[in-house]
């Protein structure tokens, strides 16, 4: 599977957004639960949704701890 997607201010902050909050729920930063697929379907959900970014991400990453 070939992910592709343009790169955009979005994208890093969604990463930057789920990365901290990864760290702080559970000391590991998200590549230790979630693939690089994983992280880009997340974006893609979160990007289809109207859920603002930091609740997207903050009940996202409830569902691995």
């Amino acid at each position: 599977m070939k992910v592709q997607h343009t790169v955009d201010a979005y994208w890093t902050l969604f990463i930057h957004i789920l990365s901290a909050e990864f760290i702080t729920k559970t000391g590991y930063g998200m590549y230790a639960y979630i693939t690089p697929v994983d992280l880009d379907k997340a974006y893609q959900d979160y990007r289809h949704g109207n859920t603002p970014m930091q609740v997207f991400v903050r009940e996202y990453v409830r569902l691995y701890t």
